[in-house]
């Protein structure tokens, strides 16, 4: 049995016919609250309006980023923006599987794999 502790005397934290955790389980996790998250702190700073301003902190933020962006034209900032409000693009990449063994490959089986590989793209350079 383990120790008896201020919040679960006698309460085991595993299931003992099944030796996984019991819901609820006290050590099974990182308490609410504890530790520091700097996420959390900026986003509670974020919602508050400075004194002498009509305008929260979040909303001054996103004004200074739209102007830096749209007025200024710095083009990483539009590049951020737009990537924030879209998402990146995604990228694809194709695969072909030629099932070719390396100690089989002669010149003419090379250049087969080569037209395979450049197909879709521009070709190799001819060897002169």
């Amino acid at each position: 049995m383990l120790k008896d502790t201020k919040n679960n005397v006698g309460k085991p934290y595993t299931d003992e016919a099944t030796g996984k955790f019991k819901e609820g389980n006290p050590g099974g996790g990182r308490p609410k609250g504890a530790g520091i998250s700097i996420t959390t702190a900026i986003k509670r700073e974020l919602e508050k309006v400075p004194e002498g301003q009509k305008s929260t902190y979040l909303e001054l933020l996103v004004k200074k980023i739209l102007k830096k962006g749209i007025v200024e034209g710095n083009d990483q900032t539009i590049k951020n923006i737009w990537n924030y409000v879209d998402g990146m693009p995604k990228e694809t990449i194709e695969s072909t599987n030629l099932n070719v063994d390396v100690e089989d490959i002669t010149e003419e089986k090379a250049n087969e794999i080569k037209k395979a590989i450049f197909s879709s793209t521009t070709q190799p350079p001819e060897k002169e």
